[in-house]
């Protein structure tokens, strides 16, 4: 066998075990900065959830705030505050003044969203209906109009009525 005179034997056998060993310790390195790296990813995942959470927390007692006060407001005021679709058959929310004012329970509002119109004199009925549609349908800024309701115990009650038709961004 011939030796290159700048070797000696073995040598190339030592060089591959030395590169071997080299590509074993690059591969734990690389496997130790993956390691490194998934756990600081982690560590800012975890980071970034603490911070949603203390927003969500936050924003979520401001509503409860604005809730409450809103709550406050419509239970103390003594005149009918209601929310309803544009579409007026289903109410989304009714203020207590209605049971004062109409004389019956909100709960027959919310199952009968047509209720509060049905209590309109027939005689104001179709000039109150035509003011809502004008409002509604035509793109008017707000509503008022002036009529009487019968009562279930007979009386009647004068209502002014103003409202306004509250558009998303679609206008719709």
């Amino acid at each position: 066998t011939a030796f290159n005179a700048t070797t000696s034997p073995g040598t190339e056998l030592m060089n591959d075990d030395r590169r071997a060993a080299q590509i074993r310790t690059l591969r734990l390195q690389v496997a130790s900065l993956k390691r490194e790296g998934r756990a600081a990813r982690k560590r800012a995942g975890q980071d970034s959830l603490r911070t949603r959470t203390a927003e969500f927390r936050r924003a979520s007692a401001a509503l409860a705030q604005s809730g409450e006060r809103f709550r406050q407001m419509a239970e103390n005021i003594r005149e009918v505050f209601w929310l309803a679709n544009v579409a007026l058959n289903r109410i989304l929310y009714v203020s207590p003044a209605f049971e004062a004012i109409w004389g019956q329970p909100c709960e027959r509002l919310y199952a009968n969203p047509k209720l509060w119109f049905l209590a309109i004199h027939p005689d104001d009925r179709a000039k109150v209906g035509e003011a809502f549609i004008k409002n509604r349908d035509k793109g008017e800024k707000h509503f008022e109009a002036e009529y009487r309701i019968i009562r279930p115990d007979l009386s009647i009650r004068w209502i002014r009525d103003r409202g306004w038709v509250v558009r998303n961004k679609a206008g719709k």
